[in-house]
């Protein structure tokens, strides 16, 4: 018995790999093929749908900050472009509650020569579901005005909801809070 072939070929090991109650060395492998075929897919499916959860709260969060931004970056000369910036993401719903109090928001900008700037300094989700998302925005704004004698800086904090249409994610509500 010079090679390892001839040495598995000997009898007394065939004998080994056959007695009563224990498996062939071959079935055992098999076996361990066929488990790697079975659970390969799954883990392939469980790692792609982290990938797609991933890239959801991704989505979530930017669609978020930009409309804080929107919200917080406003001006008498270009009112109507900020307002149709800020219901670009917005639910039907939430544009129509935003409708309602569109009157009032333009004569007190357009009146009170408002300039804000505003950017996003943090956000993060609190909550999500497949169809709901919670975010947390905490923005600046730099806002200018008739009553102010200059420039003020100014700090927000702002739970945005949103809902998941149509593959997209939009603002379905959004409120300061403290």
């Amino acid at each position: 018995m010079s090679t390892l072939t001839e040495a598995l070929a000997a009898p007394h090991l065939k004998r080994v790999l056959a007695v009563p109650g224990t498996p062939p060395f071959r079935f055992i492998a098999y076996l361990g093929l066929v488990a790697l075929l079975v659970l390969a897919p799954v883990q392939v499916v469980a790692i792609h749908r982290q990938g797609e959860r991933t890239e959801a709260r991704r989505d979530a969060v930017a669609v978020a900050q930009r409309s804080v931004v929107a919200l917080t970056t406003v001006s008498a000369e270009n009112l109507d472009d900020d307002i149709s910036r800020m219901m670009k993401d917005a639910t039907p719903g939430f544009r129509a509650q935003f409708e309602k109090q569109a009157t009032a928001f333009r004569e007190g900008v357009r009146q009170g020569k408002v300039t804000s700037k505003g950017s996003v300094n943090a956000a993060g989700i609190s909550s999500i579901t497949e169809k709901k998302a919670v975010v947390m925005v905490a923005a600046d704004g730099t806002v200018s005005n008739t009553v102010s004698s200059g420039p003020q800086e100014r700090s927000y904090r702002l739970r945005v909801t949103l809902k998941r249409t149509d593959e997209r994610w939009l603002v379905s509500g959004m409120e300061f809070v403290s």
